[in-house]
């Protein structure tokens, strides 16, 4: 009677077990084929959705290194040409230092040409030291002006 009661309760307590998919919750009785199968499709979803979120960030990432590679191009070039830039506005103080103040009329110019060189050496300076806060465009922008400028100088100073 005693092993009858017993098997009895056996059979109650593995019946109001709940069933998992999961093989190593579920034991011998407690596993189900089904939730098992739930369980996969679940897992396998969750895998595509990280590596979809993966392939994003790798997409993310090849655009970032892309537009720093350009930055990186771009900053060159205009350095390139701020030291051109440079390099024509000694030529323009070296040819402003020879000019003649034998009038008066020859002194006000050999001044206003100091002036405008001054302007456009500040102008220079300050592109170099502080034109990082600029956006890329307005630099480009600042430099061409700068550039036409000098050459207008330059031009000036060679007819006379």
């Amino acid at each position: 009677m005693v092993k009858k009661i017993f098997c009895f309760i056996l059979i109650f307590a593995m019946a109001g077990c709940a069933t998992s998919g999961d093989p190593t919750k579920g034991g011998l009785f407690g596993w189900s084929e089904k939730k098992a199968d739930v369980r996969q499709d679940d897992l396998k979803n969750s895998l595509s959705e990280e590596e979809r979120i993966g392939q994003e960030a790798k997409s993310a990432t090849s655009l970032l290194e892309e537009e720093r590679r350009n930055k990186e191009i771009e900053l060159a070039a205009q350095k390139k040409i701020m030291s051109k830039l440079d390099t024509e506005l000694n030529d323009i103080e070296k040819q402003i230092k020879k000019m003649k103040t034998t009038t008066s009329a020859n002194n006000r110019l050999k001044k206003k040409y100091e002036g405008d060189y001054n302007k456009l050496k500040s102008e220079l300076n300050k592109l170099k030291k502080g034109g990082s806060s600029l956006s890329v465009q307005k630099k480009k922008a600042r430099i061409k002006k700068l550039d036409s400028d000098i050459e207008k100088l330059l031009q000036i100073l060679s007819d006379i």
